[in-house]
């Protein structure tokens, strides 16, 4: 069973993507901060098979500084990254080629995030 680091503000989607994610079988970990995904990401002895992250979050710290930190870490620097946001297309197309991230833009259809994050776990 593959575990799932979700980080979104929003919560009643946060909630939505949980339901759904537990529902297709992942074991996941939401959180509403990257302040709270950075703690767990660089002190955390925490299984991590995949991160979905908001991009627009509130806070000083951004999404790239936290997929540096993933990126950086031993533990979790080849686990995938799947980004979701309706922000500038050119950000989000800056974000993925520096960081071999995988980009959902927003409005998003929930089937097709999930089979997303089926196919980067290898769950399909």
């Amino acid at each position: 069973m593959s575990t799932v680091l979700l980080v979104d503000d929003d919560g009643v989607l946060r909630k939505l993507l949980d339901s759904r994610l537990r529902y297709e079988g992942f074991l996941t970990i939401p959180l509403d901060s990257f302040s709270l995904a950075y703690d767990i990401i660089t002190k955390g002895p925490v299984k991590i098979d995949a991160f979905l992250l908001d991009v627009m979050m509130p806070g000083e710290l951004t999404v790239e500084d936290i997929i540096k930190e993933i990126r950086l870490s031993d533990k979790y620097k080849n686990k995938p990254v799947l980004i979701v946001s309706g922000a500038d297309k050119h950000r989000l197309k800056a974000i993925a080629e520096l960081f071999k991230v995988t980009v959902v833009s927003k409005p998003i259809i929930l089937s097709d995030l999930i089979n997303h994050v089926k196919k980067l776990t290898c769950q399909v």
